[in-house]
């Protein structure tokens, strides 16, 4: 039987993932749709897509992926929560955008190519920051469910 902290956590990152193939679309179609029909240049059209992305993700993120709101650490105003994500969305842009930037620009990577490296630096960042800074959880696992069957090293059950 698998852990119930680690079943809870495949899950949290098989959300974060759906979320992130959303986001994904979202970033990388707008960023094409910027440099491909309409000319745009690569460090602004990656600043629109990733704008959009985020707003995107922080709402998905926010409501789905790791509900925000539970447990104590989490709590506090929502303006707080908002610049964290933000900030965490700000470190990760950059370092996208130097990836971005340095293989279009500086080895001469067609800007869809160079978007893709871009894209997977920046997902474990984020996975880490939001997991454990913007949406942290007091309890990553939900309550045991009362079965009868005694807990490991307790004789109650619970």
């Amino acid at each position: 039987m698998a852990d119930r902290k680690s079943t809870h956590e495949g899950k949290t990152m098989l959300k974060f993932s759906l979320v992130g193939v959303l986001n994904t679309a979202v970033d990388y179609g707008v960023f094409a749709t910027l440099t491909g029909a309409l000319a745009w240049p690569v460090a602004v059209a990656h600043t629109a897509s990733v704008a959009l992305a985020t707003a995107n993700s922080y709402l998905w993120n926010r409501n789905w992926t790791f509900r925000s709101g539970q447990g104590p650490r989490s709590r506090g105003p929502e303006t707080a929560r908002i610049l964290r994500f933000v900030g965490l969305n700000l470190v990760s842009f950059g370092v996208s955008l130097a990836v971005v930037v340095g293989l279009s620009d500086g080895l001469h990577w067609y800007p869809w190519l160079a978007k893709a490296p871009a894209i997977v630096v920046s997902l474990a960042l984020n996975y880490l920051g939001n997991r454990l800074w913007v949406f942290p959880s007091d309890s990553p696992v939900p309550p045991r469910e009362s079965t009868g069957i005694p807990g490991p090293g307790k004789a109650d059950g619970s």
